[in-house]
């Protein structure tokens, strides 16, 4: 996923079931800051 000017994401926890995540955001090169958010 490319943010660029932003997105809204969200996660629930389904049932009693646990989960483990992580997530590694990294900066845009300046060009790219406010370019449309994709998904990749």
């Amino acid at each position: 996923m490319r943010a660029g000017n932003g997105v809204w994401h969200d996660g629930v926890p389904v049932g009693q079931a646990s989960a483990k995540g992580s997530q590694l955001w990294v900066a845009l090169p300046a060009a790219e800051e406010n370019a449309p958010a994709q998904s990749l």
